[in-house]
């Protein structure tokens, strides 16, 4: 008799699928013969704590079948959220910017002059705000970004980050990839400004940029968190755990409607643990804690005892 495939089987394959095209699929989204010679990011902080950030950028396109570049913002650290808005994009040297913008995994994807093939050196200027990026520590209002994202996935000549604000603050700016990380030089700039510069960055390396003000010199709203997207804790792990003895009690005779009961439970709460963070605040949202091991411990109950109806 043949064996059917398994749908736990069916669906490890499918994501390990998934994850190898996953490369392939998002290489295409770059142009990878295109470098930045230059890069200037001007941070402006406002007393309400939002962050005005005007980056303008130049592009050189080796070849003539470029086709634009993929600016990537994130919009989520750790358990953090911020908003990227009033997204613009314009080019003083009247290259085609046709501005696609969507959002991917707490990060908004920004292509910039997708359509038809362009060539040679183009200068870009990207403006939009980002609220609930500053946020109190203490006795400080704190700013830390990453001014180039999660990297460029092309090599930067000269990068530049300037902040400004309605105060005096204490600045700092660390480069390259994290953990190996060197001080970017610069620093104070003139009264509530300062300034700092890294050349010859390779794809994927940053600029992180710190300005503390002192506590009152703004005003930002209330930090926007997420849960964490695995929050198991140990009592979690317990109860999961605590299928191996309450298993081998049930490997016993046990009637037909605990084993189902126990499935319809344990399916509805890995359903529910997944979901409610998705309807509240989209996919990216998803967030899996101690009820999935609830759940997972209920259907791994329920498995054990069908199997032993099978058997007999």
């Amino acid at each position: 008799m043949k064996r059917r495939p398994s749908p736990t089987g069916l669906m490890t394959a499918a994501t390990l699928v998934f994850l190898a095209i996953l490369p392939v699929l998002f290489r295409g989204q770059q142009s990878a013969e295109a470098a930045v010679p230059e890069f200037d990011a001007l941070l402006t902080v406002t007393e309400d704590g939002t962050v005005h950030v005007r980056e303008t950028f130049t592009v050189d396109y080796a070849e003539s079948g470029s086709t634009g570049i993929l600016r990537r913002l994130r919009e989520r650290e750790g358990d953090l959220v911020h908003r990227i808005e009033n997204v613009t994009v314009t080019s003083p040297t009247f290259a085609p910017v046709n501005l696609t913008d969507r959002e991917f995994m707490h990060e908004r994807q920004l292509r910039i002059g997708a359509g038809p093939p362009v060539s040679g050196r183009h200068t870009y200027v990207l403006d939009y705000d980002v609220v609930g990026l500053v946020r109190t520590h203490g006795p400080r209002d704190e700013l830390l970004w990453n001014a180039l994202g999660p990297g460029w996935a092309h090599p930067l000549g000269e990068a530049t980050v300037r902040i400004q604000g309605p105060a005096v603050f204490a600045a700092g700016c660390l480069a390259g990839r994290s953990g190996a990380q060197t001080t970017c030089a610069g620093g104070p700039d003139g009264p509530g400004k300062a300034a700092f510069h890294q050349s010859a960055l390779r794809p994927g390396e940053g600029m992180v940029v710190r300005a503390a003000f002192a506590s009152g010199a703004l005003a930002p709203a209330a930090a926007v968190t997420a849960p964490p997207h695995l929050g198991f804790t140990p009592w979690g792990w317990l109860v999961l755990l605590s299928a191996v003895p309450l298993g081998m009690v049930l490997h016993g005779r046990s009637p037909q409607w605990l084993r189902h009961a126990l499935g319809v439970a344990g399916g509805g709460i890995v359903v529910w643990d997944l979901a409610d963070d998705v309807i509240a605040g989209g996919p990216w949202q998803a967030a899996a804690d101690d009820k999935l091991l609830c759940g997972l411990m209920l259907l791994a109950l329920a498995r054990v005892a069908t199997r032993r109806t099978a058997q007999e």
